[in-house]
């Protein structure tokens, strides 16, 4: 590697950020670590990471379709709102219709009334880790592992919270 001028890029530790709201719903843990799916739409997972940027933090809220492992709704904002997963919702649903499953943690903004309601509307299961499991949303965790190693530039260094 050495020869080729090939450096390795090194991963942040997990740190557990999830703040649950004690006054908002939640939802049993249907999808249970099971990443199979055997069509599209039948599992999506939901996550919100947080970017270091030139000009501060960006946070991004993503959906993954589990049988693709695409992502099929993103949105982006410096502020990590109840809107910013409402976004990422509508861009998926109005791409590729509505999941069978909808699995995220209990970070506020998916147990909030606004997010819910537009899942239950689409008649859609709803799913939620324990917080602090990441690996009951290891696929998504995966992608935003990846999107920071590979993707994210390596010399902005804030200090805060890292997902």
């Amino acid at each position: 590697m050495a020869q080729m001028g090939l450096v390795t890029k090194g991963r942040r530790r997990f740190k557990v950020t999830t703040q649950r709201e004690e006054t908002h719903r939640r939802a049993p843990n249907l999808l249970a670590g099971d990443f199979s799916a055997t069509q599209p739409n039948e599992k999506w997972l939901s996550d919100i990471t947080d970017i270091p940027t030139q000009e501060g933090w960006l946070y991004l809220a993503g959906i993954q379709d589990v049988f693709s492992r695409r992502i099929v709704g993103w949105s982006m904002n410096e502020r990590m709102t109840k809107a910013l997963v409402c976004a990422a919702w509508q861009m998926a649903v109005g791409q590729r219709g509505v999941p069978q499953l909808h699995h995220s943690d209990q970070v506020s903004q998916y147990t909030s009334d606004d997010y819910l309601r537009l899942l239950e509307q689409d008649n859609v299961l709803i799913s939620m880790s324990n917080v602090g499991r990441c690996y009951d949303n290891a696929m998504q965790e995966s992608f935003w592992g990846t999107l920071k190693t590979e993707c994210a530039d390596p010399s902005i260094s804030l200090t805060g919270s890292g997902a």
